[in-house]
């Protein structure tokens, strides 16, 4: 059985090293949302620039709303991970401004009940009043920083991003 479960965990990691660098998609720069999405290997460490967008200035009367994703493809049984997602907009946090500066976190420890392959998932929503914030004129650039806390093998990971200037 042990034999039959590291064959499996082999021939994924085999399949995830084939895969290559990665994959990046983006609408950026927008006027009011962008949307941008990687597919890379490995799983980066933590506090790492994932994506970035740009959307056209804003006005006071504008909220800047953003939801992301951050999702091990190939995550085995009984290898700890735990990633994280934090969003700013022109160097700002971004509301909920937690004070650690990892934002949300998926703590998905080993997992080990969960058959091969298994995923590790965090998703987060944030936003920003712009007149508030003092962005009004500038154009934004919005970046997702994440990554994994924890020490592990390499796995892919698929991000995704939307981020929208909507009225008050």
């Amino acid at each position: 059985m042990q034999q039959a479960m590291f064959s499996g965990l082999t021939a994924l990691l085999a399949l995830a090293l084939a895969a290559g660098p990665g994959f990046s998609a983006t609408t950026s720069p927008g006027r009011n949302s962008a949307f941008a999405s990687l597919n890379a290997f490995p799983v980066p460490g933590p506090n790492t620039p994932l994506l970035t967008v740009t959307l056209t200035p804003g006005n006071p009367n504008q909220v800047l709303a953003v939801e992301a994703m951050l999702t091990s493809a190939l995550f085995a049984p009984s290898i700890a991970m735990a990633l994280h997602l934090n969003v700013s907009a022109n160097s700002i946090p971004m509301e909920p401004s937690i004070v650690s500066p990892l934002g949300v976190v998926a703590d998905c420890g080993g997992m080990s009940a969960l058959p091969p392959p298994a995923s590790c998932t965090v998703v987060g929503t944030w936003w920003l009043d712009l007149g508030a914030a003092g962005l009004v004129g500038a154009p934004l650039t919005v970046t997702l920083t994440g990554g994994n806390l924890s020490p592990s093998f390499p796995f892919p990971v698929d991000v995704t991003m939307t981020a929208r200037k909507v009225a008050k």
